[in-house]
């Protein structure tokens, strides 16, 4: 006989919420085992019902706040119940700041053993809504409700953002208070045009239907508007989405379809088509110039990452001949510290990155810069083997003598760094990257961090080799979520073994 599963009811405890962990969720000891617990804040005494076991933690499910935090707030937005992007916006900012910067250094204490000197407190977002200059949003056959899928047929397409937790879970996005006015109806009417048509949304599981993504880039600097708009394959009825789009929405600068023809559900593609306008707007940044493209690479939070850059360049670290900024990206960092050496050399993978990072360069007229693009840890192989610069130019040769350089072995000059700043993606640093940073030989190190667990990791294997940790300073540029960047400042060991 088949066995029947057998049904058990939802347990539900009563909690008391002892921390905020990172991502925000509240965290409450249950029969002595770690559970979390979405929109619940420390101090909080809470009826919790668990939703998922593992080994370590359980994940649990707010029924209701019994004793309140006094921090907490009523939530701004009307999809606090079905949205996971907003994780603390019911708690005050000022303790959201505060949270954060306790993880951070509980990050660096439990996981790195490491107790770091912070140069000045922790930075608050200037804006603390509509702060981002992009966001993502996904397609959907159907729109997720609250309660769950819905039960009857609802219009199609859905456009929204996706519920915490499941892939295939997408709401209709009505408000939304991270990003300006303009994106939210940009998302109205964008949807409205796929359902007039009646375009299907892609669906990966059999590789069928067409919208995948939206994406919108926002100068907050500038008022220029990008959208993009990602899709399978082109199609003919997509010809008057950008005249559609240009007739409703003040100010749009351009539009452009991303064609993303594999099964991977992100929000990028291999080939771009211009629908109206241009591919690309401008923004400022710390006094520069940069161009931003559907695709880029650029801080989201534009105000933030000004406190960010001002929070680098009080470090006297942050000055000397020769900067090594790897990991560039579009070359924010390194051209927003252009001013502060006599030379930068960025090294980034994505090569459309590299593109505009060097047109950055160039509508700035910032000529003392050498972007390439290249696998950080292939390039830190080459110039940490002593086998010389695989960059090296006959004018590069000239400019790493003016800089300090020396000659390699086999007549390749090795270029000399007095920083190294890295800004590695939300997973750190390669662990073989961790042991060839000594051998740049450079005087110190800035290390940009998105994610306090993966710094703490990387800061005691860099101590390790060496570096000493010297300073922290703790910038927050999400505001309402569970995110929160910080600066670790080392000096690099000058005798490497």
């Amino acid at each position: 006989m088949p066995r029947t599963k057998k049904h058990r009811e939802p347990r539900r405890f009563e909690a008391r919420i002892e921390s905020l962990a990172f991502g925000g969720k509240g965290v409450a000891r249950i029969d002595g085992k770690v559970a979390f617990v979405p929109r619940a804040f420390p101090g909080e005494e809470v009826v919790v019902e668990v939703v998922g076991r593992r080994k370590k933690f359980d994940r649990s499910r707010l029924i209701s706040v019994e004793v309140a935090s006094p921090d907490r707030r009523p939530a701004v937005c009307s999809h606090v119940a079905v949205c996971g992007g907003c994780a603390t916006q019911e708690l005050d900012y000022p303790r959201q700041l505060e949270a954060k910067a306790q993880q951070v250094r509980d990050c660096l204490q439990r996981i790195g053993d490491l107790q770091v000197p912070e140069w000045a407190p922790p930075i608050g977002s200037p804006r603390e809504f509509r702060y981002r200059n992009k966001m993502d949003f996904t397609f959907a056959h159907r729109a997720w409700i609250e309660a769950g899928p819905p039960e009857g047929e609802l219009p199609s397409p859905a456009l929204g953002l996706h519920v915490p937790g499941r892939f295939d879970g997408v709401f209709d996005l009505e408000v939304c208070h991270l990003c300006s006015q303009r994106v939210v109806e940009t998302v109205r009417h964008v949807r409205a045009f796929a359902r007039h048509h009646q375009l299907p949304a892609y669906f990966s599981r059999n590789d069928t239907g067409l919208l995948r993504h939206l994406i919108t880039r926002e100068g907050h600097h500038t008022g220029e508007l990008l959208v993009g708009l990602v899709v399978r394959e082109p199609d003919d009825v997509l010809a008057e989405f950008g005249s559609y789009l240009a007739e409703r929405i003040d100010g749009l600068t351009g539009v452009v379809l991303v064609v993303n023809r594999t099964k991977a559900t992100i929000a990028r593609g291999d080939e771009e088509i211009v629908l109206h306008g241009r591919d690309h707007i401008h923004e400022r940044l710390g006094g520069r110039l940069f161009r931003v493209a559907a695709q880029s690479f650029f801080q989201t939070n534009t105000e933030g990452a000004e406190t960010l850059v001002q929070a680098i360049r009080e470090r006297p670290e942050a000055q000397g001949k020769h900067l090594l900024d790897l990991y560039c990206g579009a070359g924010t960092l390194g051209l927003c510290l252009a001013d502060r050496f006599e030379r930068i050399t960025g090294i980034e993978q994505n090569e459309a990155a590299v593109a505009d990072a060097r047109e950055n360069a160039r509508l700035n007229g910032i000529d003392h810069t050498s972007f390439e693009s290249g696998d950080v840890l292939d390039w830190l192989r080459t110039r940490g083997t002593g086998r010389g610069s695989n960059l090296a130019t006959e004018s590069d040769s000239v400019m790493g003598s003016q800089a300090g350089g020396a000659e390699a072995t086999d007549g390749l000059p090795v270029e000399t760094f007095d920083t190294v700043i890295v800004d590695p993606p939300r997973a750190g640093l390669h662990p073989k990257a961790l042991r060839l940073l000594p051998h740049l030989g450079a005087k110190h190190l800035i290390y940009v961090s998105c994610n306090p667990s993966t710094l703490a990791r990387d800061a005691s294997e860099l101590a390790g080799h060496g570096f000493v940790p010297k300073a922290l300073r703790i910038v927050d540029m999400f505001p309402q979520t569970g995110h929160v960047e910080s600066v670790l400042v080392f000096d690099a060991p000058q005798h490497p073994s």
